[in-house]
């Protein structure tokens, strides 16, 4: 994930950014062909040592994308950082739908994750 590299140097801490501007340099590297309206979400964690690090499920009981349990804290330098960016898929097909939906309204989750430790940044 080219994008993450930039929390890992601290180029998103340095400059102040969101998690609509992560979203947005995500969606610029994507293919045309991909929607990213809306479909894209991110989850961005710091913590202790990497054994300390927890992969959540984010659907909820009702097969939908928990959004509200996310975070963006990018972390300073030297922190250990996780960066799970969620891509929801509609499947056109309601045959393959059934077999490879895991969120409702014939959906399915896409998920890239990195973990690392945010190189030495800053002052």
């Amino acid at each position: 994930m080219e994008v993450a590299r930039k929390v890992r140097t601290g180029e998103f801490q340095t400059a102040g950014a969101s998690t609509s501007d992560f979203v947005d340099q995500v969606c610029a590297k994507m293919n045309s062909l991909i929607a990213c309206n809306g479909n894209v979400s991110v989850d961005i964690r710091t913590f202790e040592d990497f054994g300390d690090v927890v992969v959540n499920d984010p659907i909820d009981a009702n097969g939908n994308l928990d959004k509200d349990a996310f975070e963006f804290d990018p972390g300073d330098a030297g922190d250990i950082v996780l960066v799970r960016v969620f891509y929801s898929w509609k499947l056109s097909t309601p045959l393959i739908g059934n077999v490879f939906s895991n969120l409702s309204g014939n959906r399915r989750l896409i998920v890239s994750s990195l973990a690392f430790r945010n190189e030495p940044f800053g002052g």
